[in-house]
């Protein structure tokens, strides 16, 4: 029996809730502004903290495996575990054993990510693309979020020392703890899978390669999605997405003080990135939503609003390339109006990292059905874990041991985003259509 509407709203509340605690590994630059100093962590140890820590957050393949086999509740609750023993344990390491907060925000990266794909693959499977774009909105926004928490605590505990990334990590861990549990709460409201089966959109004659898709698959079964093409193009614009967004996201205060070096008149102007980055971030997933139904409602393909959302986002840090080789450093330097230019496009590099994360699920659901979304959204994810174990640490390794590191970052960027939305553009395959989109 479908949901009544009272009881579709509560669930898509509660996955609201559940994501919107789920991105605060995103936000841990945040924190590790007071961490690396007292735990006298190198510049190259904390550019593998961000990854390790996001790592799960991407990863999910495990996570849509569990949620195929036991359900939301289940494997939500046991994200929200691992996410509250992650970050208590984090509060709790001495300071000899410091490395082992690598273990600990990766448990909480993982739990994150298990919590989040739980939230997301049931609103997939509700069929509404309202609850896809509120719950990836929420994870939008969730980088300000638990940015926002910081410096509430830092304030309120008029903290000001290295050491108040403790009390930070402790309420993040009481805060994401129990919104995430009061989130799974909801998923007691299951969704009668006859009601809202969307099925595989690939024709009787491909079938996904001679495989029926309609039905669960085993893991080993289900990696037939990765001989289709559609899924390969998909992978690879994912990637780009994601990359563009950890890159600012993780390197913000490096790119600010290349911009404008080190010790210029508005040294922490890097930190307005992180409360309208989100922002733009949580519009962007909004956005893509309603743009990408009105193009499906007019014959246009889903796919093209991918293309659209990559070739913006190319613009955007290929300018903030290009000012760095047309503009003198004396004119960023002093120049207010150029300063404020540079942060607005790096802000807006949050449009295309949020259209990725409501766009690209709503299309794995209705490109190959949603039965098996939580395995073949995982295999997909896998392209947004390079990403986000890349990113940070190529860009810092480029952008302080060669010269110009930084600049070539942006052209490199541009040059991903570039490469997939010309693909399909040109490729026939994207004017394939789903027999079964979401609905409104």
């Amino acid at each position: 029996m479908a949901l009544k509407p009272t009881k579709l709203t509560v669930l898509i509340v509660g996955c609201m809730i559940v994501a919107m605690v789920s991105g605060f590994p995103n936000a841990i630059a945040a924190i590790g502004v007071k961490l690396k100093p007292d735990l006298g962590f190198s510049a190259l140890q904390m550019n593998i903290l961000a990854p390790v820590t996001m790592l799960g957050l991407f990863f999910t393949v495990p996570a849509g495996m569990a949620f195929d086999s036991f359900g939301a509740l289940v494997t939500s609750a046991v994200g929200s575990m691992m996410i509250i023993v992650g970050y208590l344990c984090a509060y709790f390491v001495p300071l000899k054993l410091a490395w082992f907060i690598y273990i600990f925000f990766g448990s909480a990266g993982f739990g994150s990510g298990i919590t989040f794909i739980c939230a997301l693959s049931t609103m997939i499977k509700s069929n509404t693309s309202t609850g896809i774009a509120l719950v990836s909105a929420c994870m939008s926004i969730s980088l300000a979020f638990g940015a926002s928490l910081i410096s509430f605590y830092d304030k309120s505990a008029h903290c000001d020392t290295n050491a108040c990334w403790r009390g930070e990590i402790m309420i993040w861990a009481i805060v994401a703890g129990v919104c995430a549990t009061l989130g799974t709460l909801t998923f007691k409201l299951k969704i009668d899978p006859a009601d809202t089966m969307q099925h595989s959109s690939i024709n009787e004659g491909e079938a996904l390669l001679h495989k029926e898709t309609d039905k669960p698959l085993s893991l080993l079964e289900s990696t037939v999605i990765l001989k289709s093409p559609q899924f390969w193009i998909l992978f690879f614009a994912y990637f780009a997405g994601i990359s563009s967004g950890i890159f600012v996201i993780t390197q913000a205060e490096d790119l600010w003080d290349y911009f404008t070096t080190v010790g210029s008149t508005h040294p922490t102007w890097f930190s307005w990135v992180f409360i309208f980055f989100p922002i733009f971030n949580y519009s962007g997933t909004l956005i893509s939503v309603w743009i990408s139904n009105i193009m499906v409602h007019n014959g246009i393909p889903r796919m093209k609003s991918i293309a659209v959302m990559l070739i913006i986002s190319a613009a955007d840090v290929l300018v903030c390339g290009l000012i760095h080789l047309l503009v003198p450093l004396k004119t960023r330097e002093e120049s207010t109006i150029i300063q404020v230019l540079f942060l607005a496009l790096l802000m807006l590099v949050g449009l295309g990292f949020g259209s990725s994360f409501s766009l690209f699920p709503m299309l794995i659901g209705e490109i190959f059905g949603n039965v098996n979304f939580g395995k073949n959204f995982g295999f997909l994810q896998i392209s947004s874990s390079l990403a986000a174990v890349g990113t940070p640490i190529v860009s810092g390794i480029l952008g302080r041991s060669v010269k110009m590191g930084f600049v070539w970052m942006y052209f490199i960027e541009g040059t991903i985003l570039l490469i997939p939305s010309l693909i399909i553009l040109l490729s026939s395959i994207s004017h394939r259509k789903s027999r079964h989109s979401m609905d409104i």
